[in-house]
């Protein structure tokens, strides 16, 4: 009775809103275990029962600032875009619909349950792993990552915001497979930047620079992804982000724009990286010129050897270390789109079997 009591409150209380999706779906029980935090609010673990005898482990992401009309703008676009990319490609997570608790008009998302996300996974699991396996888990996580990119730019989508964090892992069995998570930073390629989205550390250079200079005219770009995604998976190689411009005041780590732009540069590939710079003199203020003309002109030793490490390691049979490299252009023009990588990637590795 007391079972048969807390399910039929559970019904009311998380009614979902789609009819059809309340015959698959009788009753949702959340629990108070949070899976995960961000600025949105926050991820429950949570149960679906499908029947008596059926249940699954759910994730049931809280969303606090519901009220606002903008906040519900970007909400319902992820939820459209979550129920669209789920339903047509394997790379997104499932969803199985949405509710809204009245009581403070939270908007709650039900989707598919990850293991955890990249980064957790990077701490927790990857890094003790042996590096045979590592190599097979890298040379997945690159395929899968730039086939899911490849779906998106295809459909002239930019996701604006990769990063080990936004990435949800799957296990089955002794096997991992990725999808792209966090689908409220999608826009449309070709749509003019107004505001930074992706994280300081996944930035491509032209990103950067915007942030320093925001009135240089910039647009959203599958290549910024291309650059993002290629810093995610030197993370798996270098355990750390590569890239990490900061600085401490009184214990206080902050962001270091202009120290990230050096950092990115001593990185990237590519010919007249100063010439660049030059052309853009008359945007830049003169007390900014002297350091960025030297994060142009210098190969930092740290880089240099991070850069040999990854080229050394045996990604996809050894088709990984030019191909990292190439990806990692400064100059968005020269970097290969999502289904050249892949072409390039796969036929590498055919070749070495």
């Amino acid at each position: 009775m007391y079972i048969f009591l807390i399910l039929l409150i559970s019904i009311f209380q998380n009614k979902l809103t789609h009819a059809c999706e309340e015959e698959i779906f009788p009753y949702i029980i959340c629990s108070k275990h949070i899976i995960g935090k961000g600025s949105f609010g926050v991820v429950h673990l949570a149960t679906l029962y499908k029947n008596r005898n059926s249940q699954i482990k759910i994730a049931i992401k809280k969303i606090t600032h519901y009220k606002d009309e903008d906040e519900q703008k970007l909400i319902n676009k992820e939820i459209d875009l979550l129920n669209k990319l789920s339903n047509e490609s394997i790379y997104f997570p499932k969803f199985y619909g949405t509710y809204t608790e009245n009581k403070d008009c939270t908007k709650c998302i039900i989707m598919e349950l990850a293991y955890k996300d990249m980064h957790m996974f990077i701490i927790e699991n990857y890094t003790h792993m042996p590096k045979i396996k590592k190599e097979v888990i890298i040379y997945n996580f690159f395929r899968q990552l730039y086939e899911a990119l490849m779906y998106l730019h295809e459909q002239n989508i930019v996701h604006k915001d990769l990063k080990p964090g936004n990435i949800l892992i799957f296990k089955n069995g002794d096997k991992f497979n990725l999808k792209i998570g966090d689908l409220g930073t999608l826009s449309k390629a070709g749509d003019s930047v107004t505001e930074t989205q992706c994280t300081l550390w996944y930035r491509s250079p032209e990103q950067i620079l915007w942030d320093l200079y925001p009135y240089i005219p910039l647009k959203h770009d599958p290549s910024q992804d291309i650059w993002s995604a290629a810093m995610v998976i030197i993370e798996l190689l270098t355990i750390d982000p590569l890239c990490r411009g900061k600085f401490i005041i009184q214990g206080e780590e902050k962001e270091d724009v202009i120290g990230q732009f050096m950092l990115t540069m001593k990185l990237c590939h590519g010919e007249n990286k100063v010439e660049y710079i030059s052309e853009l003199s008359g945007h830049i203020k003169d007390v900014d010129k002297a350091a960025l003309y030297s994060g142009c002109q210098s190969k930092d030793r740290q880089y240099t050897e991070e850069i040999e490490r990854i080229s050394a390691f045996n990604l996809a049979n050894g088709s990984g270390n030019s191909l990292i490299t190439t990806i990692l252009n400064w100059d968005p023009k020269n970097r290969l789109s999502a289904r050249e990588i892949l072409e390039k990637f796969l036929a590498s590795a055919t070749k070495k079997k």
